[in-house]
């Protein structure tokens, strides 16, 4: 068995690289492999020896990837949200009223209480002799009656 000498080899080696595809393929290759190379050692943290006790840290500590959890993130918005109504529906000072809030609601129980009035006179027939009727009445006596008050 004959083997090839080193010319032979580098004389190979020579006719494969002065073709231009393969040169630009191995560049290629190349270049991916950098930006893959800088890509893993950015992910990658940075061993750092913390321990527990009253050292005060030479510098800060980041995470270098931001996860959030959104879903605990809503929950303990939501149970923060609640435990504040808590505190705010027991403290007296956090109650402010509003004339003009008062005023409305008061127009609108007062249209509601109107509308049910009417409802009732329609329901009562005018000059009707049935005990129904009189009971209607009665009712629409006490309903007026305590309106005024």
């Amino acid at each position: 068995m004959k083997r090839k000498s080193k010319s032979s080899f580098t004389q190979a080696r020579q006719r494969i690289l002065e073709q231009t595809t393969v040169k630009q393929w191995l560049l290629g290759g190349l270049v991916f492999v950098a930006i893959l190379a800088i890509l893993v050692f950015d992910v990658l943290p940075m061993g750092v020896a913390v321990e527990v006790g009253g050292q005060v840290a030479k510098k800060d500590l980041a995470a270098p990837i931001t996860a959030v959890n959104h879903t605990e993130t809503e929950r303990l918005k939501e149970e923060a949200s609640r435990q504040t109504l808590l505190e705010v529906s027991e403290d007296p000072d956090y109650h402010l009223l509003n004339q003009a809030i008062i005023l409305r609601v008061e127009e609108n129980i007062t249209g509601i209480l109107n509308l049910l009035r009417l409802s009732i006179m329609e329901e009562v027939p005018e000059g009707g002799g049935c005990a129904r009727t009189s009971f209607n009445l009665r009712n629409r006596q006490a309903f007026d009656s305590r309106l005024e008050d």
